[in-house]
């Protein structure tokens, strides 16, 4: 580029509601990456970059590439000098999502928000490093975005605590949630379920030597706990009356589809998404992937029935 200018455009306001599969994230565990929301009295700061007409094809190639997961173009767009305030240029080009476009997630609750950011990484690293830069960058402007900080703050208390994100339609249960990881298998191994939904539920394992084989490797009853686990508690967040009823494995096969070195620390990690494939008054069955979460290979593929007593 030939010069770079803090600036604003008006009209639009930042959001982390743009779904990542390609960079921050993976398919089956998308990310969050900004966006940019219309509202006729917002204001977005920046940086506006002057292309060099002679690199204008490269640089163009580069960025579709960086905004091809549901980002469209808009051009002629007025840019803003923040000190002055003076318009720079009425030729400006902003990439934003389409409100229709599958990637584009709405205004979806900030805690949500946060505890997907808090543990989602794909190709381009890890969620967080996105968001903590995103800030930061603002920061060095001299500028403060109220949204960005109450959701970085929200972020760090999730990744302080591990908390894990629980949807409003089981609030309920939260406090038999909370007890399902002390004392159990699941500590011992430690699993961590970081997302509750009936959709889907979500879970974590760190790859150490605590749950290898001789071969340093993952070792396979491990998946087939990890599945079970997750389907039991996928289980427990649709019968009806969770005071009386309990799930409990009934059968569950596991298939090893590629193998996960582990680690001396905490660079390596499983992760296991569970869902329903049926939901009946006395047996359930779920379909477990798992995956590692460095590099979104699938791991392992299991399928459980379950039988509510």
């Amino acid at each position: 580029y030939l010069q770079k200018t803090n600036a604003f455009i008006k009209g639009y306001k930042r959001r982390m509601c743009q779904s990542s599969w390609d960079h921050r994230g993976h398919h089956h565990f998308e990310g969050r990456v900004a966006t940019l929301v219309e509202e006729e009295s917002a204001i977005v700061h920046g940086v506006l970059y002057e292309i060099d007409p002679e690199h204008e094809e490269e640089t163009m190639k580069k960025l579709l590439h960086r905004e091809k997961a549901g980002y469209i173009e808009k051009y002629n767009v007025p840019v803003f000098d923040l000190k002055t305030n003076d318009l720079i240029t009425d030729n400006g080009l902003l990439f934003y999502t389409a409100s229709g476009a599958p990637e584009f997630k709405g205004e979806e609750p900030m805690d949500k928000t946060a505890h997907i950011i808090a543990y989602a990484r794909g190709p381009s690293g890890k969620n967080t490093e996105y968001l903590f830069n995103l800030q930061k960058g603002l920061t060095n402007m001299n500028v403060h975005d109220p949204y960005l900080d109450v959701l970085v703050d929200r972020v760090h208390e999730v990744i302080k605590q591990g908390s894990s994100y629980i949807a409003d339609e089981i609030k309920p249960r939260t406090k038999v949630l909370q007890t399902l990881d002390s004392a159990t298998v699941n500590a011992v191994l430690g699993i961590n379920v970081i997302y509750y939904s009936k959709e889907r539920v979500i879970g974590r394992v760190l790859a150490t030597s605590k749950i290898a084989q001789p071969a340093q490797i993952v070792h396979g009853g491990v998946n087939v706990l990890f599945a079970e686990t997750l389907a039991s508690v996928g289980g427990f967040l649709h019968v009806p009356d969770f005071t009386k009823e309990v799930i409990v494995g009934q059968e569950i096969n596991c298939n090893h589809i590629k193998s996960v070195k582990v680690a001396n620390d905490e660079s390596v990690a499983i992760l296991g998404i569970a869902e329903p494939v049926h939901i009946g008054k006395t047996s359930h069955v779920w379909s477990i992937k798992i995956y590692n979460e460095n590099t979104g290979e699938l791991v392992a593929i299991s399928r459980m029935t379950a039988s509510v007593l």
